[in-house]
């Protein structure tokens, strides 16, 4: 257990040191307005897409400190006028990314418990030091977004299910539901997530377990009144994160019924689904995304390191029969088949619960290893060293971490928040003030625009002809194609290597004056 946590202090004070060096990324200032709203106000009007637990969770601290409401139109120009207007816009971001943390230090008691119980202490060890070394985890658990909330609870709940099957009793059952509603209040993409998980890992369990039908049909005798009290747990646990509302939703109709909000948030994911997002992959965009958007992004965003691994405990728990680890590739395939037939692919964010599955999973190869094949030790110590490395050496650049299969070429595979969420506005703006530039030509996104004030004077960025002296791209608004091009219009940005990168998401290029 020390370890276990000495291994997330030292995540913690990794996630802490990108605080002043990244600028905040597109969706943060939406997030904080809401939760800002819902602590000053007692509403939650601004966007009912995501429910309000994480959101009220980044915006407690920059309100504690004097943060406030202003009452703007939308979370748009709300968010930023919170932070601009606060008495330091670096303490009240910095407050907001604290918010997020709890959520990482929850999802690492879950995977240690998880790992403990069904394997050993030292696995469990094992998998939190994966889980916590992983660029992508430490990148998301470092902003005031939504996703690891989702991360936390997922997992926490999955892994209550299973100790609710495995002993059943009204306490236990209580703790379900209580996990349940704490993820069903931090996003609504654990809805899906959910119930496919389960299904997949049952069949995994069935496959390799063959359990008798008459000992399901006990277990499934066994849980009914517990998980009847856990569903009357959640229901009041959510209920209490939307403030015990009641009223009627567009979702159903005139009708009222308890947290409105919830409904009225499940009809616009769904109507975000069937519209579909933008999404970019391999160089294509797609208005309705890919399915093989999740795999991908996957192989290219976790280290080569924790890849090998996590082939190892698969092909060790494959010639083991080993049922913890079937269930724990169920889940997985569970959250992948939802990701498939999902039409909103804009990060691998939207799946970040799989990787603490699969951190367990490569602590499993690594323990069998060290324990039954001693011979391929230096096999497991080159990946743990590979992926060791490679996690310190991207600091801070968390979220646009990209393995060696990208070539250096990052910008070629995914963008947005994988790549350029807006995090190096600030860096940019510093690396152009030490280059003395007098103008630079530099269209910012609407979402953090009011940023600009930091950069020299601007002149809008023409992608058909750059302008003499220093011109700054944006990789997310270039590649999605947010420039305004036709795609027969040939761009210099296509043509042109950059002068330099400026952290991992912002090119510059300079043309000399004639």
């Amino acid at each position: 257990m020390l370890w276990a946590i000495l291994l997330v202090l030292v995540a913690t004070l990794r996630i802490g040191a990108t605080y002043g060096t990244l600028s905040r990324t597109t969706d943060e200032q939406a997030h904080i307005a809401c939760g800002m709203e819902y602590l000053d106000f007692a509403r939650y009007s601004y966007e009912t897409q995501h429910p309000p637990l994480t959101r009220i969770m980044v915006a407690w601290l920059p309100h504690l400190n004097g943060a406030h409401s202003w009452g703007e139109r939308t979370m748009w120009t709300e968010g930023p006028t919170i932070l601009h207007r606060s008495s330091s816009y670096l303490a009240t971001l910095t407050f907001a990314r604290m918010g997020n943390l709890p959520f990482f230090w929850i999802a690492c008691a879950v995977v240690y418990l998880w790992a403990k119980r069904y394997f050993d202490r030292q696995t469990a060890v094992i998998a939190v030091a994966l889980f916590s070394f992983t660029p992508v985890v430490l990148g998301h658990a470092g902003v005031a977004t939504t996703d690891m909330g989702l991360t936390a609870f997922c997992t926490a709940s999955l892994l209550a299910t299973l100790m609710l099957l495995e002993r059943p009793s009204l306490r236990m059952g209580a703790v379900w539901g209580l996990m349940i509603g704490l993820a069903i209040s931090s996003k609504f993409s654990f809805l899906p997530f959910y119930p496919a998980s389960l299904f997949f890992g049952l069949i995994l369990f069935w496959v390799v377990r063959r359990p008798a039908i008459g000992e399901a049909w006990t277990v499934l005798r066994s849980i009914l009144l517990p998980a009847l009290l856990g569903s009357v747990v959640a229901f009041f646990v959510v209920w209490a994160v939307y403030r015990f509302s009641f009223g009627p939703s567009p979702l159903t109709g005139s009708a009222s019924v308890p947290f409105p909000e919830l409904f009225d948030g499940i009809g616009q994911v769904m109507h975000h689904n069937d519209i579909g997002h933008t999404a970019y992959l391999f160089g294509q965009t797609s208005p309705a995304g890919f399915w093989y958007y999740y795999p991908a992004a996957l192989l290219f965003k976790l280290p080569l390191g924790f890849l090998g691994l996590l082939g190892l405990g698969l092909v060790m728990a494959w010639r083991m029969k080993s049922v913890p680890v079937a269930i724990l590739v169920g889940f997985s395939l569970g959250i992948f088949a939802v990701g498939a037939a999902s039409r909103i692919n804009i990060g691998i964010r939207h799946v970040l619960p799989l990787i603490t599955f699969f951190a367990i999973i490569a602590a499993v190869g690594v323990r069998n290893t060290l324990e039954w094949q001693p011979n391929r030790t230096r096999i497991v110590v080159v990946l743990l060293a590979w992926m060791g490395l490679s996690s310190l050496w991207v600091h801070p650049d968390y979220l646009a971490y990209f393995n060696e299969l990208a070539l250096g070429h990052p910008e070629k595979i995914l963008i947005d928040s994988d790549l350029d969420w807006g995090q190096d506005y600030d860096r940019a703006a510093e690396r152009l003030r030490e280059l003395n530039a007098r103008v630079v030509a530099f269209s910012p996104s609407n979402f953090i625009s009011e940023d600009a004030v930091k950069f020299p004077p601007l002149a809008n960025l023409d992608p058909l002809r750059p302008m003499p002296g220093w011109n700054l791209v944006s990789i997310t608004k270039w590649k999605s194609g947010r420039y305004g091009l036709h795609d027969d219009e040939p761009s210099w940005i296509d043509a042109t290597e950059p002068t330099e990168r400026v952290g991992r998401g912002m090119l510059l290029f300079y043309f000399p004056e004639k």
